[in-house]
């Protein structure tokens, strides 16, 4: 019989026993208040974005615990992942937990006003270099973590699955229920503090990163079947936290 909801309903639940894995690891059903967290560039945690005790499946650990060997050691050529799942009536919720700010200062804007006050050509060169890499890196992070989750995540997530419990494995069965099925991608910011006070002491004017990133999640609606909701941390709450766990 083809993959349905019911095997995907099976695999989360085996993931969520912890019993089912080397000691190792990680929690794959995790709080809201661990799940939620974002790391810096340090890689220190910084404060949850939702501070809430209760649980939803943590994809980035689902992917480690999918990439442990025998010996407890885990591969190293993990894909990368959004942080959260949820599966309820027949539909797939992706979320990724942003700790920064959707309204942001207009990068390109205060690098060309540095470049300009640049002698040097090749000082000039490298800032140009450093303001085109910035921005392009977190759009594109953002653009490659739901994919990621899509095609190489969840289809590894299945796999160590059927190797565990003797089931075959069947990618393009697996590949198909996960395209078809209902899906929405959740990205979370942090609230807005961009203010109208701040605006007006400031000599930059302000970016909303959610315009760029609807543009990008376009093609996920006919590849995919995934909507798209970009939202600030009280718009989460009030509306998929209200919706399915309060």
């Amino acid at each position: 019989m083809a993959f349905d909801n019911s095997d995907f309903v099976n695999l989360l639940n085996f993931y969520k026993e912890n019993d089912n894995f080397h000691d190792n690891a990680r929690k794959s059903f995790n709080k809201f208040s661990e799940v939620s967290k974002s790391d810096n560039d340090a890689g220190a945690f910084k404060n949850p974005l939702i501070i809430d005790d209760n649980c939803i499946f943590d994809l980035d650990n689902m992917c480690w615990n999918s990439h442990l060997k025998n010996n407890g050691s885990v591969k190293s050529n993990r894909p990368l992942s959004v942080d959260a799942l949820h599966f309820k009536n027949g539909r797939l919720y992706l979320i990724e937990f942003k700790g920064t700010f959707n309204s942001t200062l207009n990068l390109e804007e205060i690098m060309d006003k540095c470049i300009e006050k640049v002698d040097d050509s090749d000082l000039a060169g490298a800032l140009e270099s450093i303001k085109n890499r910035y921005d392009d890196e977190i759009l594109c992070n953002l653009k490659i973590k739901p994919s990621d989750s899509l095609f190489l995540t969840l289809p590894q997530i299945y796999k160590y699955y059927c190797e565990k419990k003797d089931i075959k494995y069947n990618k393009e069965e697996f590949l198909s229920w996960l395209l078809n099925v209902p899906k929405r991608l959740y990205v979370v910011f942090l609230n807005d503090i961009h203010d109208s006070k701040r605006n007006e002491s400031k000599n930059y004017k302000y970016l909303r990163m959610d315009k760029k990133l609807k543009k990008r999640y376009v093609p996920f609606k006919k590849l995919a079947n995934m909507e798209n909701s970009i939202v600030t941390q009280d718009e989460f709450r009030e509306g998929f936290m209200r919706e399915f766990f309060n």
